[in-house]
């Protein structure tokens, strides 16, 4: 995780014109939107290097807690960050177009308030209460979830399957969950950069953590 940082803070320094002075992140994204978009998509690989880290066991093994969304009740919650979505949670059938199963996907959570104010057991709209909303909500291919699970069970995977895990094996939709699309593709990349939308004040919204 410091490696992938370090190329996200590099990126910022990079982009940042040296007259501008002193200026913190928040200000200068808020200044310059096609810089707050570059730095979204750049998120975004962030994001997906991280859940392959948490997937993983992070350091020393340990499991690392995460947002999730159950579509089916429209609840936040939080679990071990290694959880392969989606999966059962009990709350009733959920199936996808590509032969996925269950209704507990990731939940990607930004605020524009105060992150201490987002609880797990919120719902969509509760959290809109509090100014925070899911930017999007992610789950694994069956195919990339299997390859997952083998993996954690110990299988060492082919290149190809990696390759697959890398790119394509991830998807992401709005919170609705219902329209998938690659989690490395173009219009994956609009997704997110819209949900890295201004808040009301000007400012760009909160990355929130359990």
């Amino acid at each position: 995780m410091s490696t992938l940082w370090f190329h996200f803070t590099a990126a910022f320094a990079a982009l940042r014109p040296k007259e501008t002075g002193p200026m913190s992140l928040r200000e200068y994204l808020n200044n310059n939107s096609a810089v707050a978009t570059i730095l979204a998509v750049v998120l975004l690989v962030v994001a997906l290097g991280a859940i392959v880290w948490q997937n993983s066991g992070g350091p020393g093994g340990r499991s690392l807690d995460a947002f999730y969304l159950d579509l089916n009740t429209g609840e936040l919650f939080v679990d071990r960050g290694a959880q392969l979505t989606p999966f059962d949670r009990g709350t009733g059938e959920r199936t996808y177009a590509d032969g996925g199963r269950g209704s507990a996907v990731r939940a990607v959570v930004l605020t524009c308030g105060d992150p201490a104010d987002v609880r797990a057991g919120m719902t969509v709209a509760e959290l809109e209460s509090v100014g925070a909303f899911v930017a999007y909500v992610q789950r694994l291919s069956p195919r990339a979830r299997d390859a997952q699970q083998r993996q954690a069970d110990g299988e060492t995977l082919t290149d190809q399957e990696q390759m697959m895990l890398m790119d394509g094996g991830f998807l992401i939709s709005d919170p609705a969950g219902e329209t998938w699309i690659p989690e490395m593709s173009e219009a994956a990349q609009n997704l997110i950069a819209s949900a890295y939308r201004e808040c009301g004040n000007g400012e760009r919204p909160l990355f929130v953590r359990p």
